[in-house]
């Protein structure tokens, strides 16, 4: 996770296609988002069971059809 949230701090979009396209277009754009951990994971779960969570959390947000998630 700390690698993940390395790269928003980074770039401000962590390779996100959707949100590097808003920050190209109005750089000014990156200080007024949030980022937030919705949960925390232990550390025993696999990448399919993580992946698996992540994906709940899209679906029940809605970030796919009105966020910035792609994937």
């Amino acid at each position: 996770m700390l690698g993940r949230w390395k790269e928003y701090a980074i770039n401000g979009h962590g390779n996100n296609k959707k949100l590097k396209e808003l920050i190209d277009a109005d750089p000014q754009r990156i200080h007024s988002l949030k980022y937030t951990i919705l949960q925390p994971l232990p550390k025993h779960l696999t990448i399919n069971e993580i992946l698996k969570e992540e994906i709940k959390y899209k679906n029940k947000l809605g970030t796919r059809a009105y966020g910035l998630n792609l994937n």
